[in-house]
């Protein structure tokens, strides 16, 4: 059982304990224990994405923005890595040259959105966002295909292209919620990323 609590996730777990010389008694147990968020095992994470164990309250304009932040720092961390494996998967050494100066964007994308962030102080932390995964795990999928050549080069173009479709709206909005809350030089930045 998984317990949101803002960054910690309190995981709970019944534990039989069986006397070492009767092994047919025995007493139930649950055993809790807090962790990171992101320390939770990948699987466990979706299921509480899943069945909204992990619900964020967002009763204000500041409350959307911080959750979109933490959102966006979790896709910028995500394509760093994802970027890594379709530079490597491109057979075309311009595609490829293409995907690494865009992972090296990205790291400058990322460390700016760190720094958003930590300007609201506790308010935005990173918090997975599922249709970025969705959408680099279809990328996976092409890095992982057996096809080479043009058709797959094209295929990675088409999943990278559906990411960029995705950070374009995410950074808009965010660009709007920042001036909504009359927090300009957040503003320029996320303009710049």
């Amino acid at each position: 059982t998984y317990h949101d609590r803002g960054a910690a996730v309190v995981v709970e777990e019944e534990v039989l304990l069986v006397h070492p010389t009767k092994p047919n008694t025995g007493v139930k147990v649950t055993r809790s224990e807090e962790m990171p968020y992101e320390a939770v095992d990948p699987a466990a994470r979706r299921e509480m994405n899943r069945t909204g164990r992990d619900r964020v309250t967002i009763d204000t304009l500041a409350d959307v923005y911080a959750v979109c932040l933490g959102e966006a720092l979790d896709c910028e961390r995500e394509l760093v890595d994802a970027l890594d494996e379709m530079a490597d998967a491109a057979q075309h050494e311009q595609l490829k040259r293409g995907f690494e100066t865009h992972r090296d964007q990205t790291r400058t994308h990322a460390e700016r959105v760190e720094r958003l962030c930590a300007a609201l102080g506790g308010a935005a932390k990173q918090k997975e966002c599922a249709p970025m995964r969705a959408l680099i795990d279809e990328g996976k999928k092409i890095v992982r295909s057996r096809g080479k050549g043009e058709a797959r080069d094209a295929a990675l173009i088409v999943a990278a292209q559906r990411v960029e479709h995705f950070e374009i709206a995410t950074y808009g909005s965010l660009r709007a919620l920042a001036a909504q809350l009359g927090r300009a030089q957040d503003a320029r930045e996320i303009e710049d990323i």
